[in-house]
């Protein structure tokens, strides 16, 4: 996923230039500001776009809404300053707030509105005005409208400038008008002189803002039940990040002297603590064996040597469950190398576990969004990286892609990317020694991932033709190479389990 290329930030603006921007008077906005219907602006007597918004919609509330300055602070309040939030609250008819709908002044209920003025209030074109009035979402009287036609116009004009098509709104109609049709006795019973029509009135008042208020939770709920379940899976499958990557078992390490070798290299290191040759070594061995708690304290202890070794210290840390020193780890090393690749790889990998970690959509939705991006950098400069970084990044970044939410298309990129690794890592072996060790690693660890990523049951219909078959192939290799490592044992169980 391409990150896209930043506006240019509008210039900060003096007082005067705000003043002239809002048509508020200087006073006035000081007044605001020590009321708090303003933020104070982040660096000292410059104020931004938000201010000139958040002016005219202060001005709105007062002048359209009639609402005196602290309902208008607490609406203001609990949107958080954003005037995107302000004015849908402006547009929705509703306060939010108990306050608000103890002290607002009604509108008055006669205002009419010419097809001109709605239009203009709106913000919308004639060519809206006159759809939302063919599938009856507005309906006028003569050739006159009222002021909630221009709530809903303008309600309409955001969602279909956000994509949400005419005809979702006008479902939402369709579902009001049968459940009034089912009530319709409740609401006009027999006319007759025991009848106390007031009270129906009354009633019927009393029900319309029940629904308002009902209506307008369970739409919000819903909603958030949808965004929710769209990134749940990719939450769940982030918080999974140790279970997923390979770590060779006892048996592979010695058949390939990889014991052997870190137990000679450990003595030779003792007795030349300060040769740093054999302190890389290692930490290349203790890497190959899956050892990160011990390559953790190694890298740790030898910073002074290690120090190009940031992006291992923090994968090292990820994958004993230290996210968040990680993280701090990964961003240091992006600071001094910010087109590193391996860097980035596993700075995505990391960010994209931390998302596991919290279940507010509105943190975890954008968390992916950085994740991807930092990915998307990462496979986008592996054309320059030599073949065991690239082996790195497209292990780190096929996982992060792979497990996106269902519909998007970095779901295909993730899995050609884990594909890749796995074919870069064919070959038959030559000899049983680290070299061998190493590509087989590599060749295990893209086959559990791939394995894992085509147990989705949301894959594309090209990527899900012969999902099966190619699982079984993954599923043998893994278990030919590696029996005795836990992740072959789980593949067994849940493949002899399918």
């Amino acid at each position: 996923m391409k990150e896209a290329r930043p506006r240019p930030a509008p210039s900060p603006l003096k007082m005067s230039d705000l003043v002239r921007e809002s048509g508020v008077s200087k006073e006035l906005v000081h007044h605001y500001l020590r009321e708090g219907l303003l933020p104070r602006p982040s660096r000292r007597a410059l104020y931004g776009e938000q201010h000139v918004r958040l002016l005219g919609l202060v001005k709105r509330l007062r002048d359209e809404r009639f609402l005196p300055l602290p309902v208008i602070r607490e609406i203001v309040a609990s949107a958080q300053h954003d005037p995107d939030r302000v004015e849908v609250v402006l547009l929705s008819g509703s306060e939010m707030t108990a306050a608000a709908a103890q002290t607002a002044s009604p509108r008055p209920a006669d205002e009419r509105l010419s097809r001109a003025d709605l239009e203009a209030r709106a913000g919308a074109s004639s060519e809206l005005v006159g759809r939302c009035i063919e599938v009856g979402l507005i309906v006028p009287t003569g050739d006159r409208f009222g002021a909630k036609d221009a709530n809903v116009l303008a309600l309409v004009r955001h969602g279909t400038a956000m994509g949400i098509p005419l005809d979702s709104f006008r479902t939402i109609a369709s579902y009001v008008e049968m459940a009034f049709e089912l009530e319709r006795a409740l609401f006009m019973p027999g006319v007759g002189p025991e009848v106390d029509l007031d009270r129906i009135a009354r009633e019927v008042a009393v029900r319309k803002e029940l629904a308002n208020a009902f209506v307008a939770n369970v739409l919000s709920r819903l909603i958030d039940r949808e965004v929710a379940s769209f990134v749940t899976g990719a939450a769940t499958e982030a918080r999974m990040l140790q279970a997923r990557f390979y770590r060779p078992s006892e048996a592979f390490l010695r058949k390939h002297g990889v014991l052997t070798e870190i137990d000679s290299v450990r003595a030779r290191l003792h007795a030349r603590p300060r040769d740093a040759a054999l302190l890389r070594r290692l930490v290349s061995l203790l890497s190959l064996a899956g050892r990160h708690r011990e390559l953790a304290f190694v890298l740790e202890q030898r910073h002074a040597a290690t120090e190009g070794d940031g992006w291992l210290l923090g994968h090292a840390l990820l994958m004993v469950g230290e996210v968040q020193r990680s993280i701090e780890v990964l961003e240091r090393a992006r600071a001094k190398r910010p087109r590193d690749a391996v860097v980035l790889a596993f700075l995505a990998a990391a960010r994209f576990h931390d998302v596991g970690a919290s279940a507010r959509v509105e943190v975890t939705l954008p968390a992916l969004g950085r994740a991807a991006a930092l990915a998307d950098s990462a496979l986008d400069l592996t054309r320059r990286a030599d073949t065991a970084d690239a082996a790195r990044v497209r292990l780190a970044c096929g996982w992060v892609l792979a497990s996106m939410p269902a519909g998007s298309p970095l779901v295909a990129r993730g899995l050609r990317e884990l594909e890749a690794a796995y074919g870069a890592s064919a070959g038959p072996a030559t000899r049983r020694g680290l070299a061998d060790a190493a590509r087989l690693r590599d060749r295990i660890s893209s086959a559990t991932l791939l394995h894992r990523a085509l147990e989705r049951d949301d894959l594309p219909a090209a990527l899900a033709k012969g999902a099966a078959a190619r699982r079984e192939a993954l599923l043998a290799e893994v278990l030919r190479l590696d029996p005795a490592s836990e992740i072959a044992l789980e593949l067994f169980a849940r493949g002899g389990s399918q």
